[in-house]
Protein backbone atom coordinates (compact mmCIF):
# COMPACT_ATOMS: atom_id res chain seq x y z
CA UNK A 1 0.00 0.00 0.00
CA UNK A 2 1.15 3.15 -1.08
CA UNK A 3 -0.29 6.00 1.21
CA UNK A 4 -3.71 6.45 -0.13
CA UNK A 5 -3.49 4.50 -2.66
CA UNK A 6 -3.93 0.67 -2.31
CA UNK A 7 -1.92 -1.89 -4.75
CA UNK A 8 -1.21 -5.35 -4.86
CA UNK A 9 0.74 -7.62 -7.78
CA UNK A 10 -1.40 -10.41 -8.97
CA UNK A 11 1.63 -12.38 -10.19
CA UNK A 12 -0.01 -15.96 -10.95
CA UNK A 13 -2.34 -14.57 -14.28
CA UNK A 14 -2.20 -15.38 -17.18
CA UNK A 15 -1.22 -11.90 -18.61
CA UNK A 16 -0.77 -13.10 -22.74
CA UNK A 17 -4.31 -14.20 -22.11
CA UNK A 18 -5.64 -11.20 -20.88
CA UNK A 19 -3.78 -8.66 -23.13
CA UNK A 20 -5.07 -11.37 -26.09
CA UNK A 21 -8.32 -10.57 -24.80
CA UNK A 22 -8.36 -6.82 -24.09
CA UNK A 23 -7.30 -6.60 -27.88
CA UNK A 24 -10.25 -8.54 -29.27
CA UNK A 25 -12.57 -6.23 -26.96
CA UNK A 26 -10.66 -2.99 -27.79
CA UNK A 27 -11.47 -3.78 -31.59
CA UNK A 28 -15.37 -4.86 -31.36
CA UNK A 29 -15.51 -2.03 -29.10
CA UNK A 30 -13.92 0.74 -31.56
CA UNK A 31 -15.98 -1.59 -34.66
CA UNK A 32 -19.72 -1.46 -32.55
CA UNK A 33 -19.37 2.00 -30.49
CA UNK A 34 -18.14 4.32 -32.97
CA UNK A 35 -21.60 6.12 -33.02
CA UNK A 36 -21.68 6.43 -29.21
CA UNK A 37 -22.06 9.86 -27.60
CA UNK A 38 -18.10 10.29 -26.72
CA UNK A 39 -18.71 11.56 -22.89
CA UNK A 40 -15.25 10.55 -21.35
CA UNK A 41 -13.27 12.48 -24.24
CA UNK A 42 -10.34 13.55 -21.76
CA UNK A 43 -8.15 14.83 -24.57
CA UNK A 44 -7.67 14.04 -27.85
CA UNK A 45 -5.30 11.05 -27.34
CA UNK A 46 -7.76 9.38 -25.00
CA UNK A 47 -8.25 6.20 -26.17
CA UNK A 48 -11.49 5.48 -27.73
CA UNK A 49 -12.28 1.97 -25.54
CA UNK A 50 -11.78 4.67 -22.40
CA UNK A 51 -13.74 7.64 -24.33
CA UNK A 52 -16.65 5.58 -24.69
CA UNK A 53 -16.50 3.27 -21.37
CA UNK A 54 -20.20 4.47 -20.40
CA UNK A 55 -21.44 1.39 -23.10
CA UNK A 56 -19.95 -1.86 -22.07
CA UNK A 57 -18.54 -3.27 -18.79
CA UNK A 58 -15.37 -5.80 -19.39
CA UNK A 59 -16.33 -7.50 -17.25
CA UNK A 60 -19.41 -9.10 -18.53
CA UNK A 61 -17.68 -10.49 -21.14
CA UNK A 62 -16.88 -14.76 -20.84
CA UNK A 63 -13.24 -15.14 -20.17
CA UNK A 64 -11.72 -17.34 -17.54
CA UNK A 65 -8.79 -14.92 -17.33
CA UNK A 66 -11.20 -12.09 -16.52
CA UNK A 67 -13.40 -14.30 -14.20
CA UNK A 68 -9.78 -14.59 -12.18
CA UNK A 69 -9.21 -11.22 -12.08
CA UNK A 70 -12.49 -9.58 -11.15
CA UNK A 71 -12.40 -12.42 -8.27
CA UNK A 72 -8.82 -11.29 -7.59
CA UNK A 73 -9.82 -7.37 -7.78
CA UNK A 74 -12.65 -8.26 -5.74
CA UNK A 75 -10.35 -10.27 -2.67
CA UNK A 76 -8.03 -7.26 -2.95
CA UNK A 77 -10.81 -4.91 -2.31
CA UNK A 78 -12.68 -6.66 0.70
CA UNK A 79 -9.32 -7.24 2.54
CA UNK A 80 -8.88 -3.77 2.22
CA UNK A 81 -9.80 -1.08 4.94
CA UNK A 82 -13.17 -0.20 3.05
CA UNK A 83 -16.68 -0.28 4.57
CA UNK A 84 -17.52 -3.80 4.43
CA UNK A 85 -20.97 -3.43 5.31
CA UNK A 86 -22.26 -2.07 1.92
CA UNK A 87 -22.65 -3.85 -1.23
CA UNK A 88 -20.20 -2.91 -3.81
CA UNK A 89 -20.86 -2.89 -7.96
CA UNK A 90 -17.82 -2.52 -10.25
CA UNK A 91 -17.55 -1.50 -14.01
CA UNK A 92 -14.29 -1.68 -15.86
CA UNK A 93 -13.44 -0.94 -19.87
CA UNK A 94 -9.92 -1.58 -21.77
CA UNK A 95 -7.55 1.61 -22.10
CA UNK A 96 -5.32 0.61 -25.21
CA UNK A 97 -2.71 3.40 -25.88
CA UNK A 98 -1.34 3.08 -28.85
CA UNK A 99 2.10 5.34 -29.21
CA UNK A 100 1.41 9.02 -28.68
CA UNK A 101 -2.06 7.89 -26.58
CA UNK A 102 -2.64 9.39 -23.17
CA UNK A 103 -4.91 10.32 -20.32
CA UNK A 104 -4.58 13.88 -18.91
CA UNK A 105 -5.99 14.74 -15.62
CA UNK A 106 -9.47 13.92 -14.91
CA UNK A 107 -11.54 12.40 -11.69
CA UNK A 108 -14.19 9.84 -11.21
CA UNK A 109 -17.80 10.37 -9.92
CA UNK A 110 -19.01 8.96 -6.37
CA UNK A 111 -19.23 10.13 -2.82
CA UNK A 112 -17.05 8.73 -0.09
CA UNK A 113 -17.56 4.86 -0.72
CA UNK A 114 -16.61 5.40 -4.18
CA UNK A 115 -13.36 3.92 -5.62
CA UNK A 116 -11.21 3.76 -8.95
CA UNK A 117 -8.75 1.71 -9.99
CA UNK A 118 -6.82 0.17 -12.93
CA UNK A 119 -4.82 -3.30 -13.88
CA UNK A 120 -1.42 -2.77 -16.00
CA UNK A 121 -1.72 -5.69 -18.68
CA UNK A 122 1.18 -4.52 -20.42
CA UNK A 123 2.39 -1.34 -18.87
CA UNK A 124 5.74 -0.87 -20.93
CA UNK A 125 7.57 2.28 -19.35
CA UNK A 126 4.80 4.29 -18.24
CA UNK A 127 3.09 5.71 -14.95
CA UNK A 128 -0.08 6.90 -13.54
CA UNK A 129 -0.03 10.03 -11.22
CA UNK A 130 -2.20 11.36 -8.86
CA UNK A 131 -3.16 14.78 -7.04
CA UNK A 132 -4.40 14.65 -3.85
CA UNK A 133 -7.16 17.31 -3.29
CA UNK A 134 -4.87 18.21 -0.21
CA UNK A 135 -1.78 19.09 -2.46
CA UNK A 136 -0.12 15.82 -2.46
CA UNK A 137 0.99 14.37 -5.78
CA UNK A 138 2.11 10.29 -5.42
CA UNK A 139 3.76 8.80 -8.43
CA UNK A 140 3.15 5.23 -9.25
CA UNK A 141 4.98 3.44 -11.60
CA UNK A 142 3.57 0.89 -13.82
CA UNK A 143 3.99 -2.43 -13.59
CA UNK A 144 2.56 -5.44 -15.41
CA UNK A 145 0.24 -7.34 -12.90
CA UNK A 146 -0.04 -4.50 -11.10
CA UNK A 147 -3.43 -4.05 -9.06
CA UNK A 148 -4.36 -0.64 -8.10
CA UNK A 149 -7.14 1.19 -6.85
CA UNK A 150 -8.38 4.59 -4.61
CA UNK A 151 -11.37 6.47 -3.24
CA UNK A 152 -12.74 8.53 -6.36
CA UNK A 153 -13.54 11.03 -4.37
CA UNK A 154 -10.06 12.36 -3.20
CA UNK A 155 -8.22 13.08 -6.33
CA UNK A 156 -7.55 13.63 -9.79
CA UNK A 157 -5.14 11.23 -12.05
CA UNK A 158 -3.46 11.05 -15.29
CA UNK A 159 -1.44 8.51 -17.17
CA UNK A 160 1.83 8.85 -19.22
CA UNK A 161 1.51 9.34 -22.89
CA UNK A 162 2.12 5.71 -24.74
CA UNK A 163 6.04 6.08 -25.69
CA UNK A 164 6.22 2.47 -26.68
CA UNK A 165 5.88 1.31 -30.49
CA UNK A 166 3.57 -1.64 -28.35
CA UNK A 167 0.27 -0.76 -26.79
CA UNK A 168 0.30 0.18 -23.33
CA UNK A 169 -2.70 -1.81 -22.04
CA UNK A 170 -5.16 -1.24 -18.66
CA UNK A 171 -8.26 -2.49 -17.70
CA UNK A 172 -9.88 0.68 -15.71
CA UNK A 173 -12.76 0.11 -13.43
CA UNK A 174 -14.83 1.66 -11.10
CA UNK A 175 -16.36 0.66 -7.96
CA UNK A 176 -19.80 1.89 -6.13
CA UNK A 177 -21.72 1.03 -3.93
CA UNK A 178 -25.24 -0.41 -4.63
CA UNK A 179 -27.33 2.88 -3.58
CA UNK A 180 -24.72 5.30 -5.69
CA UNK A 181 -25.94 3.41 -8.26
CA UNK A 182 -29.56 1.50 -8.29
CA UNK A 183 -31.15 4.14 -10.81
CA UNK A 184 -27.88 3.11 -13.47
CA UNK A 185 -28.05 1.02 -16.67
CA UNK A 186 -27.29 -2.53 -16.17
CA UNK A 187 -23.56 -2.69 -16.69
CA UNK A 188 -22.86 -2.85 -13.16
CA UNK A 189 -21.97 -6.45 -11.96
CA UNK A 190 -21.96 -6.86 -8.18
CA UNK A 191 -18.94 -7.40 -6.64
CA UNK A 192 -20.01 -10.15 -3.62
CA UNK A 193 -21.89 -12.47 -5.73
CA UNK A 194 -20.40 -13.22 -8.88
CA UNK A 195 -21.10 -16.40 -10.07
CA UNK A 196 -19.32 -18.67 -12.90
CA UNK A 197 -21.63 -20.73 -14.65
Amino acid sequence: MINKIYSTLIDNIDLDSISTQCASINNEVNNNLFNKPQNYKINDNTPFGTRVSDFYNIFCYPSAELNFLFNSIKKFFYSSPIDNSQLYYIKGWVNFYNKGQSLGWHKHWGKENSYHGFFCVNSNISFTEYKFYDGEIIKVDSQDGLLVFSRSNTNFHRTSECSDDSPRITIGFDIHPYQDIKNKTNKWVPTDNWVSL
